[in-house]
């Protein structure tokens, strides 16, 4: 059972499963870093794309303390020190995102499978959202590490570098397409085709929760309107209640009247 400080230190569901997967990304990253037989050019993608990771380090730590209803006791207790240090750049800091997959892990644990899928189910939108920014991340960084891998060897390539690729994998899975980077091997045009394929599907729901989360939903017009028709029905039985009691009063008024002059007959 969760208690209450952790209750507060658990965020939505599905953005506690964001940062559990964006940290296992890192740290596979981070093994691949350290192995010396990788290609110095997809060390370099890696590089480029765990820097975006690192950002999204600092973001969450900086969610998590501005949000703290106490900024100490998140500080020292929740291990936020180890947030801040992993959302530090540097090599040696990056170990500390395995706190994040502990906490992470240990609350959601806490909290019972049964929350968590029902907080999802009721939060769609929200735990798409969320899903489909990871998958962004992962199409960035793999779709560049394979580009490169197959364009960079060729003589007639413009995709040779790092930043070649991250930029054409940003460009492509935007659908923006400038044009300057493309792929000119058979193998690595195959791969833009399953990029921009995803990138398609991917931005599409981006822009449908947007829509969505902006423009007011069909569905609340008619509860609107059932809400207007509640009154409408409200106010007419309070009018023929109305109507009835004075019916009455007037009813009792004309018997008080018989009754006086009996009175005054007698």
């Amino acid at each position: 059972m969760i208690d209450q400080n952790d209750k507060q230190y658990l965020k939505n569901t599905g953005y506690e499963l964001f940062i559990l997967l964006i940290s296992l990304l890192s740290l596979f990253n981070l093994a691949f870093l350290l192995v010396p037989s990788v290609n110095p050019i997809i060390k370099s993608v890696l590089q480029i794309m765990d820097g975006l990771i690192t950002v999204a380090f600092m973001v969450d730590f900086l969610y998590r303390l501005f949000t703290a209803e106490s900024k100490r006791e998140y500080f020292f207790r929740d291990w936020g020190w180890a947030d801040l240090l992993a959302a530090i750049p540097v090599k040696q800091m990056k170990i500390f995102r395995i706190f994040r997959i502990i906490e992470v892990l240990r609350l959601l644990r806490k909290y019972g499978f049964r929350k968590m899928s029902r907080e999802i189910l009721n939060d769609r939108a929200g735990s798409v959202l969320y899903l489909t920014l990871f998958l962004v991340i992962l199409v960035l960084e793999f779709g560049g590490v394979a580009m490169v891998f197959i364009e960079a060897p060729n003589p007639g390539a413009n995709i040779t570098t790092a930043s070649d690729a991250v930029w054409w994998a940003f460009v492509t899975i935007t659908t923006v397409g400038y044009g300057d980077q493309y792929p000119v091997t058979n193998g690595g045009r195959l791969i833009g085709m399953f990029v921009m394929a995803l990138g398609v599907s991917l931005f599409g729901v981006l822009t449908g929760y947007l829509a969505n989360a902006f423009i007011p939903s069909t569905e609340a017009r008619p509860k609107v309107v059932a809400a207007d028709s509640d009154v409408q029905e409200q106010i007419a039985e309070f009018r023929k209640l109305l109507t009835e009691q004075e019916e009455t009063n007037a009813l009792l008024k004309a018997k008080f009247e018989v009754l006086e002059k009996l009175f005054e007959s007698v």
